[in-house]
């Protein structure tokens, strides 16, 4: 997958080269030499951006508007974006269930690659961080940051976190000590010991894998960007694998995916976030739930937001990230003077030696036994005893929790990372990885810590003491009470109709009195229902009356932030304020981020495009929230949730990819790669990235050929008296095998798992052919990049080799030792 950029042109020098990234090939050509210092050049070559673009100028002389974008992605973002939340109004009945068949089938066989994925970028992040990779700076070696450390890093948090840390702070910590999932299974455990893995469970989620998705982005748009020149763009990151293909219509697919993915991971957060936003105002001020009120939080969030995108970073999107963070900041101070300071400090230094001691297990788990299909019942017929209550963990939690997160994460990373990468400039490496990886986690760290201590620590509290506050998790189904017929006098009325049964007998002794003292007259079941109103008291049963305390197990996602707060005294309604106010600043961040990256994907990197543009994406971003948020509510929301997690996964791939691409391009960088070594002149996505026949019917051609070609390929390069020959007999024999045994397996089941064993053993004797051409060319790559090729794309590899064979491979390749430093023979 080496690559080389496709120009002949000399290299141009910095001064010279195009304004903004922003239109191709309009710089001059120069016979300075290449420099690394943010020119436009690769490997001693002019960059050559035939990126798409649509320029086009309106209006009269004095009051004139401009559009400038690249109209495939543009077109085909808007039209899948659009024909998704056609599909999901459309089909509401239907789109749902198909979307969670989809996410199911691929959580099956799929949930491995998103685990391994997320450490695997995590590790090399380390090895950039600790090597001399991580002093490169981005951009020229005398750049200056544009920002202060402090905004700086305020403005990638606050952009980062969005509403998570609202929504999942107190809930996700009292999700995992109380329901069913693979922590409460086990009924032997201690109950302080299980609140600390809860709380360990969430320290994982938001912690280092979090974020290392956004870094691997943010570093490698800022180094191909600052450094390099090329535009800030997702497709950009593949350049030094890809060279100038990327300018090709397969970058604007990648560029496609970014934007279609950005638009799922922010129609998601936006969703969930004026839901919550919805409930704090009914817990404030008394304002119900309904889509009116979320439609027209909607449209005052983006109308913030959109006014911050046209204000530009120093006065808009800057000040709103500091004054979420220093709002959010008192909040955690109070609740920590509040909750009681030692033992929070407690709690932190025990959750970090948790994190460090549990997290290569963690990293790593992947609930295999669990959806093995073989649980405790299985167990129980081996003789096995449970303790009451005591199961396996639940085959879905993984997809629901970890992979729902990972994949969230990862719907995030394009637009995070770019916005990272775009006020990163002057900045090294290393200072990156510092701000947007190890300091955001500490401070998530200390944020679910002190909130989802203080949440477990009023959960613990209130379930020990339920004799005394009856206080339950419970709420009878009115039918049970179709007997009634008059008011009780007293609650043995009731209990000597119900018996003990417990929901309903806890229902009795919260309600009597309250029911005995009302206006209700008429004891009908009708009139009942009225006063006992699921919308208005749905959470009394579980609070107390001066809301000192409160069983949070009970309480929707929604309202568990602002329950915890009404526990903490006094102070609620200022803190329930300065909360909705906060959490709408987080929300208003991150939607700027989203539209500044949707317009600069759309504009091939224009760091300055037409602020009408942005007002389009503002408008596109909020219309698609709120037509499904009208059309299906609730479970339209669900229905782009399990988009996310579908989304995600070719994204996840991309990501994988990117960390090669970086450390391929931070070697040339640093000369550990030659930068000016052989090459393939065709490279093997040529036969898909570009629009040549000729190649494609090579290509389709050597699904069958490719066997013969390795034959030829050693003997012209002369390994045929080596173990080369062996490899292309083998392959040969294998590639047969593989073609036999699916034809077998029509009449004997089970001879296609042969038959991939033979597929397997065919590529790698594919890409040890590929190994030895390179090594007498003298290209750079890795064995396990040869095996890759050779697994996914093996007929592109086949067209790849024989243009080694043709024309005596002198017109094609030169072998590195009559290479001079200009690449020319």
């Amino acid at each position: 997958m080496s690559a080389t950029p496709r120009s002949n042109a000399a290299p141009i020098t910095p001064s010279n080269a195009a304004p903004n990234n922003a239109a191709p090939n309009n710089a001059a050509p120069s016979n300075a030499a290449p420099s690394n210092e943010g020119g436009n050049t690769w490997r001693g070559a002019l960059i050559k951006d035939d990126s798409l673009w649509v320029r086009w100028r309106f209006g009269t002389e004095h009051h004139s508007a401009e559009l400038r974008f690249n109209p495939g992605v543009t077109f085909f973002s808007v039209v899948l974006s659009a024909g998704f939340v056609l599909w999901c109004i459309i089909a509401r009945d239907t789109a749902g269930d198909t979307l969670n068949d989809v996410s199911e089938w691929l959580g099956d066989r799929f949930d491995w690659f998103h685990i391994v994925s997320h450490t695997v970028w995590l590790v090399v992040i380390a090895g950039v961080y600790c090597t001399r990779f991580g002093g490169v700076r981005l951009g020229r070696s005398s750049s200056k940051p544009e920002l202060t450390d402090s905004s700086w890093f305020v403005m990638m948090f606050v952009c980062g976190v969005g509403i998570g840390l609202f929504y999942y702070g107190v809930a996700e910590p009292v999700y995992h000590y109380t329901q069913t999932n693979r922590l409460t299974a086990n009924g032997y455990t201690p109950d302080m010991e299980l609140a600390q893995e809860a709380l360990t469970t969430s320290l994982y989620h938001w912690g280092l894998h979090a974020w290392c998705g956004y870094v691997v982005v943010a570093v490698t748009v800022g180094f191909v960007g600052h450094k390099k020149g090329l535009p800030l763009t997702i497709k950009s990151c593949f350049y030094p694998l890809l060279g100038d293909r990327v300018f090709g219509w397969f970058g604007d697919g990648i560029d496609t995916l970014s934007v279609v993915v950005t638009l799922c991971g922010m129609a998601n957060t936006l969703g969930l976030g004026v839901q919550q936003i919805n409930a704090g105002l009914e817990e404030v001020m008394g304002i119900g739930v309904s889509t009116q009120i979320q439609f027209f939080l909607i449209l005052g969030v983006m109308g913030l937001a959109i006014f911050s995108a046209l204000t530009g970073i120093e006065k808009g999107v800057r000040r709103f990230s500091e004054l979420a963070f220093t709002l959010s900041s008192a909040l955690l101070l109070i609740t920590i003077l509040l909750e009681g300071p030692w033992f929070l400090l407690d709690l932190l230094v025990q959750s970090l030696g948790y994190y460090i001691t549990s997290l290569p297990r963690l990293s790593l788990t992947t609930d295999a036994w669990e959806n093995s299909g073989v649980g405790s019942e299985e167990g129980a017929a081996r003789g096995r005893v449970y303790t009451d209550g005591a199961t396996d963990g639940p085959a879905d939690w993984l997809d629901k929790w970890t992979v729902f997160y990972w994949s969230w994460w990862v719907t995030w990373a394009p637009f995070v990372g770019v916005f990272m990468a775009r006020i990163s400039k002057g900045r090294t490496i290393r200072e990156v990885i510092n701000a947007a990886l190890i300091a955001p986690s500490v401070t998530c760290f200390l944020w679910f810590t002190v909130f989802g201590g203080a949440g477990l620590q009023t959960e613990r509290t209130a379930a020990a003491a339920i004799n005394s506050t009856h206080l339950y998790c419970c709420l009878p189904d009115p039918e049970e009470l179709s007997w009634v017929t008059d008011k009780p006098d007293d609650e043995s009325e009731w209990k000597s109709e119900v018996g003990e049964g417990e929901c309903l007998t806890q229902f009795i002794t919260k309600w009597v009195d309250d029911w005995r003292d009302s206006d209700v007259t008429d004891a009908t079941l009708a009139n009942f229902g009225t006063f006992y109103n699921v919308t208005t008291n749905r959470y009394k049963m579980a609070i107390s009356d001066d809301k000192s305390t409160a069983r949070l197990s009970c309480i929707d996602l929604n309202y568990m932030w602002f329950t915890l707060t009404d526990t903490l005294g006094p102070l609620r309604w200022i803190l329930n304020i300065v909360s909705i106010a906060t959490i709408v600043l987080y929300i208003a961040t991150s939607v700027y981020s989203a539209i500044i990256t949707l317009d600069t994907l759309t504009a091939n990197g224009d760091k300055s495009p037409p602020r009408v543009q942005r007002i389009f994406w503002g408008c596109l971003l909020g219309g698609v929230c709120v037509a499904l948020l009208v059309s299906g509510g609730e479970d339209s929301l669900k229905a782009v949730q399990t988009a996310c997690m579908i989304t995600a996964l070719p994204y996840t791939v991309l990501l994988t990819v990117m960390c090669l691409s970086l450390w391929r391009g931070l070697s040339m960088e640093l000369g550990a790669v030659d930068p000016y070594g052989g090459d393939f002149k065709v490279s093997v996505l040529d036969p898909i990235a570009s629009w040549r026949p000729t190649l494609w019917c090579l290509t389709l051609k050597n699904i069958f050929l490719t066997p013969y070609i390795m034959y030829r390929v050693v003997q012209k390069i002369g390994a045929a008296k080596s173990h080369g020959f062996l490899f292309s007999v083998a392959g040969f024999v294998l590639w047969g095998s593989w073609i036999a045994l699916l034809i077998v397996n029509i009449l004997v089941d089970g001879a296609w798992a042969a038959a991939w064993v033979s597929f397997l053993g065919f590529a790698g004797c594919l890409a040890a052919v590929r190994g030895m051409v390179r090594d007498y060319l003298g290209i750079h790559g890795s064995k396990v990049e040869d095996f890759l090729v050779a697994l996914l794309l093996y007929p592109c590899v086949g067209t790849q080799l024989q243009t080694v064979v043709e024309k005596g491979g002198q017109s094609t390749l030169v072998p590195l030792p009559y290479r001079t430093k200009d690449g020319n023979k």
